[in-house]
């Protein structure tokens, strides 16, 4: 799972980090993207259009390697190179097209799409499938639909409950959804829920915002400053290369465990 960030947001629409965390499977990595002049194009995603987003196949725990994340970027799948432009109030690809950017207007980190060649990193995630699974509510384990009730959509995070009222409420997060069956599969496999883990009901998750890289004008080509998370009506938007999508969580009630696993046992024990 991806690191979360609780954040407040300003008069101005800017989102404040006030803790950031590692809270699952790996601890999730912000890497700058290299500006240097464009090599030979590889087939790659843009994390853009819906059009897109919906050609990527759905990679269960079964289907190929076992234990290996839906949203998990593998070794083949880096980002590709693209140098950066100055653009009119903003930065852009030098070969932009139109799937480079999102219905907001944002701009995308290009990355290889070959899913299950290689090996897994889990230090990284890769953005289309990241994107893919917080725009259609997708399991971040098993790509399938994630769990739905009339409670909310559930979610499996590091139990950080101590550190402010009501937690998760408010929390900005980059971690998609999870299904019923993959709650006991991460639980058990993933050393740092071990540690600590709680399933969450969530009402409310609006799309916010999007976490990325922000450039500054240099003398050259713009210049990668820092990893930032901003809201989509921050005017600084516009100089970030983004690589996850936020969603808020909203209205959300701690559900126990046992209760999940029982509920996702009736349903199997059902359908069989």
């Amino acid at each position: 799972m991806y690191r979360d960030a609780h954040v407040t947001r300003s008069s101005t629409a800017v989102w404040t980090v006030q803790m950031i965390r590692c809270s699952g499977w790996w601890g999730s990595k912000v890497r700058v993207p290299p500006v240097r002049p464009v090599q030979e194009r590889a087939h790659y995603a843009t994390a853009a259009s819906s059009a897109q987003i919906g050609k990527v196949g759905v990679i269960r725990l079964s289907q190929a390697k076992p234990a290996v994340p839906y949203v998990t970027a593998w070794s083949a799948e880096q980002d590709l190179p693209s140098k950066l432009v100055e653009r009119s109030g903003g930065i852009g690809h030098a070969d932009e097209l139109l799937g480079d950017r999102d219905a907001n207007g944002v701009l995308w980190v290009r990355a290889a799409m070959r899913e299950g060649v290689g090996r897994p990193e889990f230090g990284r995630v890769h953005p289309l499938r990241q994107r893919r699974a917080m725009s259609l509510l997708l399991c971040q384990v098993c790509g399938g639909p994630a769990d739905r009730s009339d409670d909310g959509v559930l979610w499996l995070l590091r139990d950080y409950r101590g550190d402010w009222p009501r937690w998760p409420e408010g929390m900005a997060s980059v971690e998609p959804p999870i299904c019923g069956p993959c709650v006991s599969t991460s639980s058990k496999l993933c050393p740092a829920l071990r540690r600590g883990a709680v399933v969450v009901r969530v009402r409310e998750f609006p799309i916010a915002g999007v976490r990325g890289v922000r450039y500054r004008e240099g003398l050259f080509a713009p210049r990668a400053v820092e990893a930032v998370n901003l809201s989509y009506d921050d005017p600084g938007i516009r100089r970030v290369v983004a690589s996850a999508l936020i969603r808020e969580l909203r209205s959300c009630v701690v559900v126990p465990l046992d209760e999940v696993t029982a509920r996702c046992e009736r349903v199997q024990s059902g359908a069989s």
